[in-house]
């Protein structure tokens, strides 16, 4: 993917220069750099939808807000590349179901209104369609009429932004197999909860999962999922989830379901014959009080006949927080990067049988699980205190396991940390390290550089698969190689181990490379020590006296926890900058009109909340 897709423009600075940035189908919540110009965004063709308007007719144009549209199966039936259509509150007993598609640098988009209660629908139904956005809707079933929130099937490069998506039918956003998959599409900024309890249905509060797709390049980020069962079901590769906050389910959510029969997992990739899920990433993500006793934070088992050969997965910087049963199960899974994570009071469902172990590699028939690692990672009060064994890596197995930190939890060989981890607050579920805390600097390096020394943008390393390039999604890794060479990586070769990376550095052979937060010896645990985590945004409108292209700014404390601000106008996304100070450059074009901007900054770890919004209205004045 090499082109724009939201057709705004932004700049995002990178080591030290200014570049030009497109915003792909990441682009509004993970910016990509790509080839563009700097500029100015303007407006996109706007139609308007509001049925508490008396004049409101489909028989309008719809171009005026105060001749609207008054159904959205007018735009359904209207709107074509390059249009978006803003729709006021109300409840609307329809779907979003476009009849066209968008294209590269056109989509179409719905946006609820800025200002306004979210717009509440039934459903969104795409089919075979491509560069759809739906942004600011409130989505809930109160009938059979559709079965999931949001069903996407095989339609590719389409955004899903900062809807509130909850009892429902079936599941919250969902595809098959029958149509194949669905690809380059975004999830982010969402509230999704109880599915499976639809309003007004006796009988049918069942439960279901929130995210199940057959996917490719998927981004899931920044939302927030709660009181489902299985929170993300994805088959594919390439596919990126991060920064989540997953949280609460117990069986008693769902009076109709199966009881004690569920099987929540956090996150559950899985295969299909011939479609194997593989290099996937699952980064900074906070999961909590998933509490029954067949509730577990990964589950990722290849158990198709033939076996799809599933691969390839970083796990990393995330928080595992009071799981009813053990953290992870790796069947005939290779090349897990399992690193940096921490895992806290797991098997609470039932102390009295708490596992033995809470991560195990296992055969699969006569299929092992290989090439895997478990290291600088924090379990605490996870498994027996006596015997308990943490880590299991079954016959014909294979995994490098080192530096982590087990108390209360049995023990392991690769424990060099017993006591002493001391959290931040740990009975306010702060987990960030102590100041006193033993798991400063008593992790290992990732890997270590293997090529000769040498000057350029590319070398060997041990290990290569504990680094990522973006997946063409997000940005690549930022690493530090040795004491204070910080590039960032644009190429993994897995099967050369090469990294390649932008800018170029200087290197020796035996140098330390870790990602750019950590110490050449990096902490134990989710987080590397820091007194302060917490992060908080302002926004700075335009001045009035402006003229031309305007500039929003956002002033952002402690912006070394910040990844990227994204800014809004009217619940459109206009820009993302990723490094402070945060700004993009907007034009407006509506003389008199009011504008409802806002800021939203993206937590860059773990958080149980992964972002913070602040607005500001801005009457443009005319030239």
């Amino acid at each position: 993917m090499t082109s724009g897709f939201l057709q705004v423009c932004c700049k995002a600075r990178l080591a030290g220069a200014v570049l030009a940035i497109w915003f792909a189908v990441a682009g509004v919540c993970a910016a990509q750099p790509q080839a563009g110009v700097v500029g100015g965004a303007g407006e996109p063709a706007l139609f308007y939808i509001d049925q508490r308007i008396p004049q409101s007719s489909d028989g309008n144009t719809g171009t005026s807000p105060d001749l609207p549209w008054k159904t959205i199966g007018k735009a359904n039936a209207t709107l074509t590349a390059g249009q978006t259509v803003v729709v006021g509150a109300g409840t609307y007993e329809e779907e979003i179901a476009p009849r066209n598609s968008g294209t590269d640098g056109a989509p179409i988009a719905y946006v609820g209104r800025g200002g306004d209660a979210k717009p509440i629908i039934r459903h969104v139904g795409l089919l075979r369609k491509q560069y759809i956005r739906v942004i600011g809707f409130e989505i809930t079933q109160n009938s059979k009429q559709y079965r999931h929130g949001i069903e996407v099937y095989a339609s590719h490069h389409c955004e899903f932004l900062n809807n509130y998506i909850h009892h429902t039918l079936g599941q919250a956003i969902r595809n098959n197999a029958y149509y194949g998959t669905s690809d380059y599409n975004v999830i982010c900024g969402n509230v999704i909860a109880w599915t499976g309890y639809p309003q007004g249905l006796p009988g049918e509060a069942r439960g279901h999962n929130a995210i199940n797709l057959l996917c490719n390049h998927t981004l899931i980020e920044y939302n927030d999922i709660s009181h489902v069962l299985d929170f993300v079901d994805t088959n594919g590769a390439f596919n990126i989830i991060r920064n989540n906050y997953f949280h609460d389910f117990k069986n008693s959510d769902f009076p109709d379901g199966s009881g004690d029969k569920a099987h929540v997992d956090i996150w559950q990739p899985y295969g299909v014959p011939g479609k194997p899920s593989d290099h996937n990433v699952f980064e900074y993500n906070w999961a909590s009080a998933n509490l029954e006793l067949n509730s577990h934070f990964n589950q990722i088992r290849d158990e198709t006949r033939p076996r799809s050969g599933e691969k390839e997965f970083v796990i990393r910087g995330n928080v595992a927080l009071r799981m009813g049963s053990y953290a992870c199960q790796f069947g005939a899974i290779d090349n897990v990067h399992f690193y940096n994570n921490t895992l806290v009071d797991l098997c609470v469902a039932r102390p009295d049988k708490k596992s033995w172990v809470m991560i195990g590699f296992n055969t699969e028939g006569d299929n092992p699980s290989v090439g895997n690692y478990v290291l600088n990672t924090i379990f605490y009060a996870v498994c027996r205190p006596e015997f308990g064994r943490i880590i299991s890596v079954g016959e014909g197995c294979q995994a490098e396991l080192s530096n982590n930190a087990c108390e209360k939890s049995g023990g392991h060989a690769s424990c060099v940390v017993t006591a002493g981890i001391n959290f931040a607050d740990y009975e306010r579920d702060v987990l960030y390290l102590a100041e006193n805390s033993h798991a400063i600097d008593a992790g290992r390096p990732l890997t270590v550089v293997a090529s000769a020394a040498g000057i350029g943008r590319s070398f060997t390393v041990e290990e290569a698969g504990f680094f990522i390039d973006g997946h063409n999604l997000v940005l690549g890794d930022l690493i530090r190689v040795g004491a204070d060479a910080v590039t960032r990586v644009v190429k993994v070769d897995h099967a050369t181990n090469t990294l390649t990376v932008s800018p170029p550095i200087t290197w020796r052979q035996g140098d330390s490379v870790v990602l750019a937060y950590q110490d050449a010896l990096p902490d134990i645990g989710a987080f590397e020590f820091s007194r302060d985590y917490s992060y908080d945004v302002a926004l700075e409108p335009p001045a009035a006296t402006d003229r031309g292209t305007r500039r929003i700014t956002a002033t952002v404390a402690q912006p070394e926890n910040v990844r990227f601000v994204t800014f809004y106008v009217d619940n459109l996304p206009v820009g993302t900058d990723a490094t402070a100070p945060f700004t993009c450059d907007w034009t407006p074009t509506r003389r008199g009109a009011e504008y409802h901007l806002t800021a939203t900054a993206y937590s860059r770890f773990a958080s149980r909340q992964p972002t913070k919004s602040v607005s500001a209205v801005y009457t443009y004045p005319g030239e």
